[in-house]
């Protein structure tokens, strides 16, 4: 009974333990998905959501160039057959040139001219175009003459690529002033509003922000020509071609933005975080669920293993435990052991003290004969110095002119090379054949 008792409390610890460690590895799991998560949302589809804005920018550049471009020259050639009364035929008969122009090199662009006095002139033949833009805000802010110029990227459906339009509205006015209409350059390009239609298709809130902070295009279009917001407030409070979240409309949003510095515009998305995560949760789901369930095969696979071990540990504690004394060997205790070892232990450190006071007597003996090479050094330079200018005087004394000019020669050669900083190495070679030339003397 007291054998099943303990196999039972070991098996108790050892599940114990194997429920620890799958809780620590499902925190450890926890901790990374986290940090997994907010990488992925903050830094990676932030700079993704800003790089598909630039994208729909950098598609429009060009194409924004050249309808400027359109609009001056039909603004230069309409202008004053528009001012003329009654001259609606020659208007017409203008358009149909512009058209053909148009056509002819390949620009897909619709020039539509709507007045005040509700005359329209088209270079197009749908209808649908001009019934749209005369609905809208922006047309309003052109007719009251409340904007010089002004774009509109809008859409009638969003599932159909050819209703997506970018115009840009110019407002004619009179020599005096007073608004008279507006002419407006359409271009219809699908290949330029790709991107913004998958956008739109996805139910992703997309829109275009002029340099006056008017909203030039959105995914609601009742709401484009309206003004939203003070630009630099707007830089200021979500920053440039940044990326961030925010709390709307009762939720977490992705905010994105783009500007673009050649137009000015700000082009900016609002997308859902759950929207933007669904295959990034379903994957971390799933990578949760692998960690669990490896967790757990783990800690089966530990159990399973340490039960058999502690099995045979316990089978054989038994076993120990009910041997008699008669058949277990004493061991003897042998006291010398111990007195060796302190021995052993006590030598050891009486030679490395000693090898210590070696290493220290060594170092000082070599800098006593350092000091007294030194010292000597420093004794035979004034004595030689002396000698030879002795020398020298004794030889002046005795009139050997010749003798005494060789030897101050042959002593400045000497001195010569030592205290000369530029001269780095001499050869011994060279030292020797000097004072060989000096001594004899």
């Amino acid at each position: 009974m007291k054998h099943i008792q303990k196999k039972r409390r070991l098996f108790q610890s050892i599940i114990t333990t194997s429920l620890l460690s799958i809780s620590a590895a499902a925190l450890l799991a926890g901790a990374a998905i986290t940090y997994f998560t907010y990488y992925f949302l903050i830094q990676e589809k932030g700079k993704s959501r800003v790089e598909v804005l630039q994208q729909i920018s950098d598609s429009n550049i060009v194409n924004r160039t050249s309808m400027v471009n359109v609009m001056n020259m039909v603004y230069e050639e309409y202008y004053s057959l528009l001012m003329e009364p009654g001259g609606s035929a020659a208007v017409e008969e203008r358009m149909r040139g512009t058209a053909s122009l148009l056509r002819r090199i390949g620009m897909d662009y619709t020039v539509d001219i709507l007045m005040n006095d509700k005359r329209v002139f088209s270079t197009g033949s749908d209808e649908k175009n001009i019934r749209s833009l005369t609905t809208t805000y922006w047309y309003i802010k052109h007719y009251s003459g409340e904007t010089d110029t002004s774009w509109n990227l809008r859409f009638l459906d969003k599932d159909d690529i050819s209703s997506f339009g970018l115009s840009y509205g110019r407002t004619i006015y009179s020599p005096e002033g007073d608004p008279l209409g507006v002419i407006i350059v359409t271009t219809a390009q699908e290949a330029l509003f790709r991107t913004f239609q998958q956008l739109v298709s996805d139910g992703v809130t997309v829109y275009i922000l002029d340099r006056n902070g008017i909203i030039i295009s959105h995914s609601n279009p009742q709401r484009v020509g309206n003004w939203m917001a003070n630009i630099e407030a707007f830089e200021q409070d979500h920053g440039r071609n940044s990326s961030h979240l925010v709390r709307k409309r009762g939720g977490n949003v992705m905010f994105s933005n783009y500007h673009d510095p050649g137009s000015g515009w700000t082009f900016v998305e609002e997308q859902s975080v759950d929207s933007l995560l669904k295959d990034g949760l379903m994957m971390l789901q799933q990578c949760v669920l692998v960690v669990l369930l490896g967790g757990l095969l783990t800690g089966w696979a530990a159990f399973v293993r340490v039960r058999c071990v502690t099995d045979v540990f316990a089978d054989f504690s038994e076993r120990i435990r009910g041997m008699p004394a008669d058949r277990l060997t004493l061991l003897p205790v042998l006291d010398n052991y111990e007195e060796t070892y302190v021995l052993s232990t006590t030598f050891n450190g009486m030679i490395t003290r000693i090898q210590g006071l070696i290493r220290d007597i060594q170092l000082r003996e070599q800098e006593k004969q350092r000091t007294e090479y030194d010292f000597l050094h420093a004794q035979i330079d004034p004595h030689f110095l002396n000698n030879t200018l002795l020398a020298v005087k004794s030889l002046l004394a005795m009139g050997e002119m010749e003798r005494a000019g060789r030897m101050m020669n042959e002593l400045v050669d000497l001195l010569h090379i030592p205290s000369t900083p530029e001269i780095q190495f001499v050869t011994l070679e060279e030292e020797l054949h000097l004072v060989r030339n000096y001594t004899p003397l």
